[in-house]
């Protein structure tokens, strides 16, 4: 939005950085004039964001206004590179080194001042006739009191439960009574049920409603769910179901390995959103099923009652809005989310009834415009979004209700429009990830920096704050339950791109002209394509550009980098691209690079003069073995994800990146790479951080600079060692548990991964429960400890896998915990026991008595060929699920009638060799 991309610039004209500039090159006086004038055309931005929506000339002013304040910023982040530099690691604090400047900047030092003068000027002169043109319009002049929200107080209501929808529990019982019915044994075509309605009814809603009913859960072996884009891809939809990434073989091999995974089960399909599909295309699928079991059910979300003509259907089940009670009840659930309606309380809810009239009873609307009535306080502002003049506005296409959707995006402050803008760029039905939104934002500068303030932790604020709103729906969640995917309605995207000129979903039919003005877009690749089309260099002015899905793209022209200098964020993730062009290096403005699940093989060392770049995403590059060696030179790098690779060793003076937040992966070098003393500047680190090749320690002196406890933002530690099949010597033996001991971690610490340590004893830190009270999940794998390490003293642990441990021959009392009055209390929260491939493990003499391990949900033993029995399993009353396979003698005693059955038959589930029991 303009008055977000205004406010930006005018920050970065009162910063240091352009004062500096205003004395090099002698431009002072149109530096504060341009200032001046951005700050006066921005009092007028608010109303004339609201007036472009019917006033195409109001829509073209502001246009040019952005065009211009685009610009501005560009020659103010140009000159930023040049002030800052590259930290060429010499100390030297003459930053302003010749490799960093960008392509403009060919010439002397002089020559380039001379230039961004001339550029000041012209742009000066442009925002003067923009200003007088603005005399030709009726605006009134709004200021939004206060910047960015910056604190945890935030407020957002992104524990709202989604699934709380108001008057479709008879919708969602004639839905799920259709899918668990038996049906006709001898039904040739898998029978078919559609929800049907106009946009934003609540169409996915209820299929979310039903797909999470446990009644369905129980009812289907395989449940899967499929997002549609408006054009029905059956390569898509298989690809979706049989969950295969980038399938680089034919179709049908691809339909081959479906038919396969769906033969005898009984699976339900959901096609969300499926709008335009031809009687061939559906056939294909079809016959792509078949073999499935009888009982299988495809469930369809559509707004077009035509497509519901070519299924076997037994109901088309059509969504009518919702009444005017149910719909108080949905918006006031959103505006009174907090519980507390003030003294106004009766006014509020006559006014709200009245907004409620307003809304047709159509879902989507009744919860964007209550979750924008929460902020509101007063009488005043309710009446404000009742007398809004967009609710009479039609100019947006067929749905009426589409304009009104607009009320709740001009209720938002400008740093949440501008965020939310953006999310355009994505195409209908993609699901977005919060962590690489939040960075994409990041690299727009749309999250303010505060010295060395948390811009993810802003950003997640301004996530949740998106979400509170209800412009996003359908949540993944991570194993902690935090949202990690959304995805825009489609009419709330129809909505942005209707005045979003700069964001664009290029396609082949995108008009060239429309091409020239983007700033922001996202391109859909077909697997089929192996070259990047031409037409799409003709967006020169993009900061961003996204490919989106996988490609046989492998290689990047010179012209195409060469045409894209404004970029800030590039993601080139899932093609097969082996190798960068020079011509990358200068694209100095650059913050975000994807290269994530590509063929390159070695990161060349120019990225290394990237000295702006925040992201560089290299996960799953199967083929990369070496960074730069100057890596050491990007200082502002935040975010260096290389989960998936196989690099040999980080460089040296990785250390010095000391604005790091993720480093997924550390990877030590001995005499070529990194020295884990590198770790001891890193303390912002955060999320997961793998430590390999510990065997390159020396000492439990050298792991102690680690400083591992000052590490209080990581959450998941992974220590690994080298596998050698080499006698190992009691020297390296005592040095590794050294070692192992010096690496103790914070006491923030969530999750612990052990692996190929060779010591004969773990570190004394594992056991300690009073200091690791938030450790939840531990992982111990080929590791040569005879013992185990009394990890049932930890008193938060939900989940423990033990592996390979191949020199434990028995489990006995050093696996418990403490002593309560005589009483063990074992592994007090533990839910998930996991052991496999124990292959000398004899006896487990755990002693269960009552109390202990009073959670456990789930116990699975495999490949543990010496274990003769299981521990008395009768006084877990919890356990809800036992697995054992590969595990001869144990399986052999347990298939044996009577007494061993009698002593666990309280449990509901239990497999063994792959063969239910019970």
């Amino acid at each position: 939005m303009a008055d977000g991309l205004v406010s930006l610039v005018v920050e970065s004209l009162g910063s240091m950085a352009i004062q500096e500039l205003s004395f090099l090159v002698g431009v002072k006086e149109d530096l504060e004039k341009l200032s001046h004038t951005f700050e006066f055309l921005q009092a007028a931005l608010i109303d004339a964001e609201k007036q472009q929506v019917k006033n195409e000339l109001v829509k073209n002013w502001l246009g040019r206004l952005k065009d211009v304040a685009y610009d501005m910023d560009d020659v103010l982040q140009e000159w930023k590179v040049v002030i800052d530099g590259c930290d060429d690691g010499t100390g030297s604090e003459d930053k302003v080194c010749s490799h960093s400047f960008p392509p403009c900047f060919s010439f002397d030092r002089a020559s380039f001042h001379v230039k961004i003068g001339r550029r000041i000027k012209a742009i000066s002169a442009r925002l003067d006739q923009i200003k007088e043109d603005k005399d030709r319009f009726i605006f009134r002049e709004i200021r939004e009191e206060g910047g960015a929200i910056e604190s945890d107080t935030m407020e957002t209501s992104s524990l709202i439960d989604e699934t709380g929808i108001f008057g479709r529990d008879p919708d969602k019982e004639i839905i799920v009574k259709q899918l668990v019915s038996e049906g006709s044994s001898n039904e040739e075509n898998i029978p078919v049920i559609s929800i049907v309605g106009m946009g934003g009814i609540g169409k996915t809603a209820l299929a979310q409603l039903v797909f999470k009913d446990e009644r369905v859960k129980k009812h289907f072996d395989k449940m899967i769910w499929v997002s549609l884009p408006h054009d029905f891809d059956v390569r898509r939809i298989y690809l979706a179901i049989t969950k295969i990434r980038g399938w680089s073989g034919s179709l049908e091999e691809l339909q081959f390995i479906l038919q396969c995974g769906v033969r005898k089960t009984q699976f339900l399909l959901v096609l969300d959103g499926l709008s335009n599909v031809d009687e061939a295309r559906w056939e294909k699928l079809m016959i792509s099923l078949k073999g499935a079991a009888t009982g299988s059910r495809i469930l369809v979300t559509t707004r077009n009652v035509n497509v519901t003509k070519l299924f076997s259907m037994t109901l088309m089940h059509e969504l009518k809005p919702l009444f005017e009670n149910e719909c108080w009840s949905l918006l006031s659930s959103r505006a009174f989310s907090g519980g507390r309606r003030g003294d106004d309380g009766g006014v509020l809810e006559s006014l709200g009834r009245e907004i409620v009239n307003k809304c047709h009873g159509i879902p989507l609307l009744l919860k964007t415009i209550g979750s924008a009535l929460r902020s509101k306080k007063d009488v005043q502002d309710w009446l404000s979004v009742l007398h809004e003049e967009i609710w009479d506005w039609d100019s947006l296409g067929a749905e009426k209700i589409a304009p009104a959707l607009l009320v709740s995006f001009h209720d938002m402050p400008k740093h949440l429009k501008q965020c939310f803008a953006f999310c355009s760029i994505f195409p209908k039905g993609h699901f977005i990830e919060k962590d690489k939104l939040i960075k994409l934002w990041m690299a727009q500068g749309f999250i303010p920096q505060r010295g060395r303030g948390e811009m993810e932790r802003l950003g997640g604020l301004y996530f949740d704050d998106l979400m509170g709103r209800s412009l996003f729906h359908f949540i993944e969640t991570d194993e902690g339950g935090d949202a990690k995917y959304c995805m825009m309605h489609d009419m709330i995207h129809d909505v942005c791109e209707s005045i979003m000129s700069e964001y664009l979903v290029i396609q082949e039919k995108t008009p060239k002209s429309d091409l020239t003005k983007a700033r922001h877009a996202s391109w859909i690749c077909n697997w089929d394509v192996e070259f990047i089309p031409s037409f799409i260099h003709k967006a020169s002015n993009l900061r961003t550009l996204l490919l989106i899905g996988w490609s046989k793209i492998h290689s990047i022209s010179h012209r195409f980098i060469s045409s894209l200098n404004h970029l800030r964020a590039l993601d080139l993730s899932g093609s097969r691209i082996k190798k960068l062009p020079n011509s990358f290096q200068n694209l100095k403005l650059l913050r975000y690079l994807d290269l994530s699940a590509t063929e390159i093989q070695e990161l060349p060392e120019f990225v290394s003069t990237l000295c702006l770049l925040q992201t560089l995403k290299l996960n799953h590059c199967y083929k990369l073995r070496k960074l730069p060696k100057g890596i050491a030179k990007m200082i502002k790098l935040r975010h260096l994800e290389t989960e998936g690779t196989c690099l040999e060793y980080l460089p040296k003076g990785i250390g010095r990146l000391t604005s790091l937040r993720t480093l997924t992966k550390f990877i030590l070098g001995g005499e070529r790479g990194c020295k884990i003393t590198e770790l001891k500047e890193l303390n912002f680190l955060q999320g997961k951080l793998e430590i390999t090749c510990l065997n390159r320690v020396a000492s439990r002196d050298e792991a102690n600079e680690a400083e591992l406890e000052k590490k209080q933002n990581l959450q998941t530690l992974q220590l690994s060692c080298q596998r050698s099949n080499l006698e190992i010597l009691v020297e390296s033996v005592v040095a590794q548990e050294g070692v192992f001991e010096g690496l103790r971690p914070h006491t923030n610490l969530r999750d612990l991964i052990v692996s190929d340590y060779i010591g004969r004893q773990f570190p004394s830190w594992m056991e300690d429960c009073s200091s690791y009270s938030n450790l939840t999940k531990v992982q111990l794998s080929y590791c040569r400890c005879k013992q185990m390490p009394a990890l049932g003293k930890l008193m938060s642990l939900k989940w423990l896998e033990i592996k390979a441990m191949f020199e434990v021959r028995q489990v006995g009392s050093e696996f418990c915990g403490n002593s309560y009055g005589g009483v063990t209390r074992t592994f007090p929260k533990l839910e998930i026991l996991i052991f496999e491939s124990m292959e000398i493990w004899e006896e487990w003499k755990l002693n269960v008595g009552a109390g202990s391990i009073p959670f456990l949900i789930q116990l699975s033993i495999s490949f543990c060929k010496k274990l003769k029995a299981l521990p008395e399993l009768q006084h877990l009353t919890s356990l809800q699920e036992l697995n054992i396979s590969s595990c001869p003698i144990l399986c052999n005693r347990c298939q044996r009638a009577g007494e061993d059955w009698n002593k666990i038959g309280h449990i509901p589930n239990i497999t063994i060799d792959g063969m239910k029991i019970q």
